[in-house]
Formats: C-alpha cells, structure tokens, sequence
C-alpha cells in the first residue's frame, strides 16, 4: 500500500507505525519512564540517546485519549484572573429607553450587543488575553465566541419580548372590537381610551421587564464565561501540552522502529508480523539494540495489567501503540526490496538494499556504494594485480553494511585471471568467502545481518568462520594482531 511504501522509504522513522498514543497517559510515571526512558530519540532522521525522559506530569485524559482538565484547576485559575469583578450594565438599559418604537429593530439589537460587548470585552476577553498570553488573533477568536454567545441570548430575549408584545395588542384589538359591537359612539370613545392607557401601561412594564432580563443575562452571561473560557483556554494549553509530549513519545517509538528494518534483514521471513516480530531475535539482541526488553516491547504492543500508584488498583493497559494493518505491510515491502535487492552481482540495481537501512548509532554510517567503488578501484590503481591473486586476503575491520566486502567479492569473482585460476562459479565464490575475505562487526545481530547479505544463495554451504562478532572493541583497543590471530 501506498502507507507501507512510505515507511520503508524512510527508514521506519515514521509516525503511520503508531496509533494509540493517547493511551500513554493513563499509564504511571515509572512504567512510562522505565520504558521510554532507554529508548532513543529519532529527530529528523537522526538517533539522539541524550535526550530526557518524557514527563507526563499533569497530563489527563479521559477513556478515549481526550485531554481533561479537572474542574478545581478551571476554578482556581478562574478566581485567580477574575476575582470578585464589580460592573455597571445600566448602559444596556440606556439603549434600551431610547428604542423608537415598541418592536426591537436589528439595528438596535445590534446596538445592544455592542453596549454588552463593551462590558463584556474588558472583563473576559481582555483578561483571559493576559492571563493565557493569548496572541491578538487568538483574542479576536475568544471575542467572536464571546459575540456571538450575547448575540444568541439577547436575540432570545428579544424574541419573546415582540411575543408578548404581539399578545398585548391582540388583547387590545379584541376588547375594541368587543366595544364596537356592544356600546354608542360616545361610550365606544372613552373605551377606546381606557383600552389604549392599559395597553401602553403593559407596554411599560414589559419594557421594564425587558430591560431587567437583558441586564440580568448580560451578567450571567459574563459570569458564566469567566469559568467557560478560563476552562476553554486551560484544554488548549492543555492539548498543546498533550499533543507536544505525544511528539516526545512517537520520538522514542520512531528510535525503536529504526531498528527494524536490520532486524528484518537479519531474521526477518514472510512470516514476521507485529504479531511475532519479537520472537524472531535473541532476546538480548532485541535489549542490547533496541533499549527495551522483548517484555517491554509486548506490553506497547498488546498492554497489560499495572498498578495504579494513587490507588494501589490493578488496572489494564490497551497498548495499541503500533497501527498493526500499516506494521504487517510494511515489513511485507521491505522483505519485497531485500529479495529484489539480494544479488549484488547484479550491477542493473541503481540502488541497495542499505538505502532503506538507518544506522543505529551516530558513528554507524553506510559508506555509500559509489565511495566503495572509488576505495576498491584504488586499491586495483595501486596494484592492477590484486585481484588476480587467490591467496590474496582482504579485510573490513569495521563492518557495517557489507558493501566494501561485497564489492571485493564482485571483483575477485569477476576478474578474467581468477576465473581461469577456479573456472567453477560455485568453487570460485566458496574459495573468496572461506579463503581471501575476512570482517569483524561491533554487534553479533551487525554480522550475523551481513552474513546473510553476503551469502544470500549459497544455502550455508560456505563456512562463515571469517566473520567475526564484536572484534570492534579488540581493535579500538588497538589489539588489532590478536584479532588477527583469532580470524585466522
């Protein structure tokens, strides 16, 4: 699939492996510490073993991964900004007294919210700007909101205002109507009259009530967004927290997942899965490369009981932290390029199998084929006969990919001189691998990768003597005849 292609492209440095990552969170600090603690960092393609355990401190989530802020937070910081705030709403009643007829206009709705915005805006948007160290756009959206919330309330108000005014005048309407039919035109007149004066005494005191309500919502509203945008900006700050630490965490796991592609060309068969991907390596290879035991690695993988520290309760881990669908394919893909690339005497590949490799460790860099080309020809340039000579012997004293031996065998096996020396392709092949190539890798899981490379179809019928394990210490440690001595 196009998701396993682009893993393998890069190395397995990739956050499509990892799924799940919220779930971390619930876990405690020392289970969280003691396992990504001895992972490495991968940044920008690069291993980083100096970097700080994740600290997870105050991070809460709830059972889906959502970050949670307890209310006691909301409320603390909430009294800390606002404290106990004294304001005037007599304004909104101003607009309110001068309204030009008794049905709200648009335009006078519009001047009510500003006249509540203008109360509003200092106390919650102003505030929480400073309080948050909110950026101006970041403001202008906690104004919008808060615009858009009296907006609604006061267009409610206004709503069932008009309502109750509609029901004064059809009360109104009737009783003229009633007066009509029933009384002279002299009594119909003062009627009329006493009907009028109730009716604009109704509309007094619904105007009353309209002021009062919207005074009243205009506070309400105010209090009610202290707690609410204190409680918004506090899971803000909360899931940039969250999401930063969640970037620490597929960090450490992308410094583990740069191992596998070695370990799939070391061990790796079309059987390997997520599933079993442990089972195929030592175990102490799989600790002394990865950081983590085979244990650690099963409980990210398929979770597990632990003890919550608060509580003293045993709890159960989902684990989850690897997408298995894109894992199993992209193991699939890159057993697909090993195959493909397997034959290093095919010189129709324009690339190698350790392009889609990444060192370990910082001093663990692939000379690129093209640099082994140039060192191999200088050695020819130097001497246009060593390649010629069946008792000739070559080493690679610190073996990392198996290019630079690869090469070696290429020419010894292709030279025109050798080939009349063991004209049989098979004996020829045996003769370079057991007599005249030797190498000594720093890691056991290093040599026994590379073994594979190099012999990768002769069916163990070559002796693999001269591939040594961990002979990197004995020639830093400038020993270089005893190991010498050892290969031969």
């Amino acid at each position: 699939t196009i998701l396993a292609t682009e893993v393998v492209k890069r190395g397995f440095m990739s956050n499509l492996l990892f799924a799940n990552i919220s779930g971390i969170f619930a876990l405690p600090k020392e289970i969280v510490d003691g396992i990504l603690r001895e992972l490495p960092v991968e940044k920008q393609g690069k291993k980083d073993s100096s970097a700080s355990a994740v600290d997870l401190t105050g991070i809460e989530t709830d059972g889906d991964g959502n970050v949670v802020v307890a209310p006691e937070i909301v409320i603390s910081k909430r009294d800390e900004l606002f404290g106990d705030k004294v304001y005037d709403t007599s304004p909104v009643g101003d607009v309110i007294e001068h309204l030009p007829d008794s049905r709200v206009s648009q335009s006078v709705t519009a001047k009510i919210v500003d006249v509540a915005m203008g109360l509003a805006k200092p106390i919650i948007v102003d505030t929480v700007k400073t309080g948050f160290a909110l950026t101006s756009a970041q403001a202008d959206k906690v104004e919008k909101k808060l615009r858009d919330v009296i907006t609604d309330r006061v267009t409610r108000i206004e709503s069932e205002n008009y309502r109750k005014q509609f029901e004064i005048k059809q009360k109104a309407n009737e009783e003229i109507r009633t007066a009509q039919d029933t009384l002279s035109e002299d009594d119909l007149r003062l009627a009329i009259r006493d009907i009028e004066t109730k009716q604009q005494a109704e509309f007094d005191r619904l105007r009353k009530e309209f002021t009062k309500s919207l005074n009243e919502t205009v506070r309400e509203t105010i209090e009610e967004q202290k707690t609410i945008q204190v409680e918004e900006q506090a899971k803000i700050r909360a899931e940039k927290n969250k999401n930063s630490k969640e970037e620490e965490i597929r960090g450490h796991l992308r410094g583990f997942a740069r191992t596998i592609p070695s370990f799939l060309m070391a061990y790796g068969t079309r059987d390997t899965r997520l599933g079993n991907f442990e089972s195929y390596t030592p175990e102490e290879v799989f600790l002394e490369v990865t950081g983590i035991t085979e244990e650690q690695f099963r409980f990210l993988r398929d979770g597990g009981p632990y003890v919550d520290q608060k509580t003293g309760e045993e709890r159960h881990f989902s684990g989850g932290l690897f997408n298995e669908m894109v894992f199993d394919e992209a193991i699939q893909e890159f057993l697909n390029i090993r195959e493909r690339l397997a034959d290093y005497f095919d010189e129709s590949h324009e690339e190698d199998v350790f392009s889609y490799i990444p060192p370990q460790e910082t001093n663990q860099i692939y000379t690129p084929r093209q640099v082994v080309k140039m060192m191999v020809q200088k050695l020819e340039d130097e001497d246009p006969h060593v390649f010629e000579d069946p008792e000739k012997t070559f080493i690679d004293l610190f073996m990392k990919s198996g290019l630079y031996i690869t090469e070696l065998v290429k020419r010894l096996f292709n030279n025109p001189v050798m080939k009349e020396k063991i004209p049989d392709n098979d004996e020829r092949l045996k003769h370079i691998l057991e007599k005249q190539l030797y190498d000594s890798a720093k890691r056991y899981y290093l040599s026994h990768r590379d073994e594979l490379y190099l012999q990768f179809d002769t069916e163990n019928r070559i002796s693999r003597k001269h591939f040594k394990k961990r002979g990197y210490q004995t020639c830093r440690q400038k020993r270089l005849d005893e190991l010498l001595r050892n290969i031969r």
